[in-house]
């Protein structure tokens, strides 16, 4: 059977950076703020900005997760005030 989710770490920075492209098939996607001191923002299908535009995914395990109750297959976009690491879980 083939896997169908994936679990990737992605690095974000001060520079608006494409955490997953666009996916029709997308059923879920779970993101999750690794970091202990920077939180995370996220824009859905246009690029987030520190502070002052996008979803902000707080420290120490904060997430967003996209559902059947909100989907959305379009890219998403991070970016953070330092160098961070996300967890993202896409099927």
């Amino acid at each position: 059977m083939p896997q169908k989710a994936f679990t990737r770490l992605v690095t974000l920075g001060m520079s608006a950076k494409e955490i997953l492209p666009d996916n029709p098939a997308r059923k879920y996607c779970l993101i999750i703020n690794d970091n202990a001191t920077y939180p995370a923002y996220i824009g859905l299908g246009d690029s987030a900005i520190t502070t002052s535009h996008g979803i902000r995914i707080n420290v120490d395990g904060g997430n967003y997760e996209i559902n059947a109750t909100n989907l959305w297959t379009g890219p998403i976009y991070g970016i953070a005030a330092a160098a961070i690491n996300i967890l993202v879980t896409e099927w």
